[in-house]
């Protein structure tokens, strides 16, 4: 187990809040602790858990959250990803890892879904989609880091690595101003994990067979040097 500071800050009445991180296996446990008041503590629990061990219910439930969270240029049919999860034994030749994760709060909700790919020849790791039922910071945060946890342990197993992790962010726009609401969330919480944008765009083939194929670039994220 381990325990992490992640700093304090001050909201109205000059209440003094401590937020603290605590990891234990698939757990996260946020403490907001409100030391001014007497007894007035909130813990909030999340944990991931591999899309593979869960019930098919709370899949549907996840891939709910994407279908509602991904810009439409950005989805991939949710067959493709059923396939995946619940006949993964067809994909154990091809050239890349898929993880999928399901995010779930105290009480056992579904609270979200990610997709990463890890590509083992080039020690890449893709983060395809990472989507919770709300858009705040907590929530993709600790979403995040406990997935790459999770990746890189179960990677170590096996004498791989995580050299990068790279994502595509659209660059639709209209007017000159990007409008995918997805992609410019992640535009914005990335960079504060210090991922770098490539200035390369480049079209990506359409993933659904009635969309149009779209601008993207790349952000990456060195790990190891």
């Amino acid at each position: 187990m381990s325990i992490c500071i992640l700093g304090r800050m001050f909201w109205k009445y000059g209440v003094e809040i401590w937020l603290i991180l605590v990891y234990n296996g698939y757990k996260h446990w946020i403490i907001m602790n409100y030391p001014l008041i007497r007894g007035d503590n909130v813990e909030l629990e999340f944990k991931v858990v591999s899309a593979k061990k869960c019930t098919k219910k709370d899949v549907i439930t996840a891939l709910d959250i994407y279908c509602k969270s991904v810009d439409p240029g950005s989805l991939t049919d949710t067959n493709q990803i059923k396939d995946y999860i619940w006949n993964s034994e067809k994909h154990v030749n091809e050239k890349r890892t898929m993880f999928f994760y399901l995010l779930y709060g105290k009480n056992d909700e579904v609270m979200g879904y990610a997709e990463f790919a890890y590509l083992p020849n080039n020690q890449v790791l893709v983060l395809d989609y990472l989507c919770t039922c709300q858009r705040n910071h907590l929530l993709f945060f600790n979403f995040y880091h406990m997935v790459i946890q999770e990746i890189t342990d179960s990677l170590k197993k096996k004498g791989c690595f995580i050299r990068y992790i790279i994502t595509e962010l659209s660059l639709n726009n209209r007017d000159r101003k990007l409008i995918d609401v997805d992609s410019n969330y992640f535009r914005h919480l990335l960079s504060l994990e210090n991922y770098k944008l490539l200035k390369y765009p480049y079209y990506q083939p359409p993933l659904l067979n009635y969309d149009r194929a779209q601008e993207f670039n790349i952000a990456i994220k060195l790990l190891l040097n």
